[in-house]
């Protein structure tokens, strides 16, 4: 059951997850299609099944940069339902994507309802306050070359040794110029770390590239 494989639902029993099952919708969106933009009303959680999206919010310079990659089973959308606030950031399909949504009533009525359901959401929230705190720390602590390292890392747990991504994104991620981070990529593969190819980063060595973070 694909919800089973989201962290919102993964610890609930089977017969509360098979009525819940029955009040998502699925809707497939195209790459370059927008699920959501920033500043829209929030009405929908959504649960991806297949393919993959992109996070991005719109920069001082007025250019969308993206903070985060989401893989099937992640889950956006649901925090903005619970504040009552618009969308913090915009949704952008990167790969064809087939997902499930829950309305917002319906969504309400079930935390309401449901504890274990209102504990998951609550170590989402946490979760990612944890990994705000991190990434301050890490620009805050570490190198261009180590944070790349850590996002390398990151992003091989995710979708293993070949690593599809731009410098572009990378340096949106890194909050660096697309310059440095070239630069930062190339030292990594003339120590054999990476090998650098069109749109894709292959991973060569995990253990350089996990001490390059000590």
């Amino acid at each position: 059951m694909a919800l089973r494989k989201s962290e919102l639902f993964n610890h609930i029993d089977d017969r509360l997850l098979l009525s819940i099952r029955d009040q998502f919708t699925e809707k497939k969106y195209p790459k370059s299609q927008f699920v959501f933009q920033q500043w829209d009303k929030a009405d929908r959680l959504y649960i991806i099944l297949s393919g993959q999206v992109s996070v991005q919010m719109h920069g001082m310079d007025g250019k969308d940069i993206t903070i985060a990659t989401l893989h099937p089973g992640s889950i956006f959308g649901e925090f903005a339902l619970l504040d009552d606030q618009p969308r913090s950031a915009s949704i952008l399909v990167e790969k064809d994507v087939n997902l499930a949504s829950l309305s917002k009533h319906t969504f309400n009525n079930l935390i309401e309802t449901h504890p274990t359901l209102l504990k998951n959401m609550l170590k989402r929230l946490i979760g990612h306050l944890r990994k705000s705190n991190d990434q301050m720390e890490s620009l805050v602590n570490l190198t261009l070359s180590q944070r790349t390292a850590k996002i390398l890392l990151e992003l091989y747990e995710k979708e293993g040794r070949v690593i599809n991504v731009t410098q572009q994104k990378l340096s949106e991620r890194l909050f660096a110029s697309r310059e440095k981070v070239n630069a930062s990529l190339r030292a990594l593969e003339n120590n054999g770390s990476i090998k650098r190819g069109h749109r894709k980063i292959e991973i060569l060595s995990i253990e350089s590239l996990t001490q390059l973070q000590l």
